[in-house]
């Protein structure tokens, strides 16, 4: 995508790509803000064990990853562009690309192809119609959950990736 003749016109830049470490398949986004919340949503999702295995019934979580979407109306200012994971009506997304993460540059520094650290106050979205329109049907085949994860945004583990407080295991014996 970067490579695109007019990429950077677009406002694709390498900032705005995920880290492959942070690479995950979101169910939902939970606002625990405190102890507390997380440990009560700790707690309902050890409680789901048995549910959770009784509708699998004993069988793997496989889903279908295939298909790009985006979180607007308008694909010519798009600050979210995603993979779409999907298991029977369960739908599930990837964030691939997020204008959140998009690093500022200095002019001296964007001559030189170098990115500040600083963020950006406002965000400058994506003209994503082209890689819509290229990737819209894109599969990456079938992906077998291992584990459910409620994770703690902003907080990550030594490899980088989001800190797990709580995993339940999709071990279907």
């Amino acid at each position: 995508v970067l490579q695109q003749p007019g990429a950077l016109d677009k406002g694709f830049d390498p900032s705005i790509f995920i880290d492959p470490r942070k690479l995950h398949l979101t169910l939902l986004m939970l606002k625990l803000y405190s102890d507390e919340a997380r440990h009560n949503a700790q707690q309902v999702l050890r409680g789901m064990k048995s549910q959770v295995n009784q509708v699998l019934s004993g069988q793997p979580l496989r889903l279908q990853l295939c298909g790009l979407d985006h979180m607007t109306d308008d694909p010519t200012d798009m600050h979210v562009l995603y993979l779409k994971g999907q298991h029977e009506s369960v739908k599930l997304h990837a964030t691939i690309i997020s204008t959140r993460h998009r690093r500022q540059l200095s002019s001296s520094k964007q001559a030189a192809g170098q990115q500040d650290s600083k963020r950006q106050s406002a965000r400058i979205g994506i003209d994503g119609r082209d890689i819509l329109s290229e990737f819209a049907d894109f599969d990456l085949g079938v992906y077998e959950v291992p584990a459910l994860h409620l994770s703690q945004r902003g907080s990550y583990d030594s490899s980088g990736y989001y800190t797990c407080i709580h995993a339940l295991p999709l071990d279907p014996n």
